[in-house]
């Protein structure tokens, strides 16, 4: 059951990446971000081929985990978020994502 679930993400991620191919604004293209998915954040790194982190990025959302929120309208919070850190790391010259 867990693969399915990142099949589905690896899916939707990949098709966001496509919508949104666009040059980088950055002139080097060439870091790489990194995310770390929980139930009620999305945690993003931003580092360079040396290793070295150049931009860290949080987007919390609390609301969702409470009783009684819709699934439906959790999962949209999260996509939204999720496109937000995307493209706020391509514009910071991000080639490569890791999740």
């Amino acid at each position: 059951m867990k693969r399915s679930c990142f099949y589905i993400f690896t899916y939707r991620l990949n098709y966001t990446l496509g919508i949104q191919r666009k040059k980088s604004k950055a002139k080097l293209v060439s870091h790489i971000a990194g995310f770390d998915f929980n139930s009620d954040r999305i945690c993003m790194v931003i580092i360079d081929h040396n290793g070295i982190i150049r931009d860290v990025r949080n987007i919390h959302f609390p609301e969702i985990i409470s009783h009684g929120f819709p699934k439906e309208k959790a999962k949209t919070v999260r996509r939204e978020a999720t496109a937000k850190l995307v493209k706020y790391a391509r514009d910071h010259g991000v080639k490569y994502y890791s999740y």
